[in-house]
């Protein structure tokens, strides 16, 4: 299938039909930012092969961090 995709595809494409695709915040992140690109990252299209499926978040800021709405 990825060989007939980018074959006969007219736009740039992602192709990832077998991939975990993580988000990971660092704890030196700016926790505004990241919550943003968490959210943007899952939300806008969970439907998407690339949308995000696993939030990795260090230690140092979990706390902070995971709580937020």
């Amino acid at each position: 299938m990825k060989a007939t995709l980018l074959a006969h595809a007219t736009v740039p494409v992602i192709y990832a039909a077998s991939g975990n695709c993580h988000v990971y915040v660092d704890g030196a992140a700016d926790l505004e930012r990241a919550q943003a690109i968490v959210l943007n990252a899952k939300v806008q299209r969970p439907g998407v092969c690339n949308a995000a499926e696993t939030l990795l978040v260090h230690a140092s800021v979990a706390e902070a961090f995971l709580p937020r709405r």
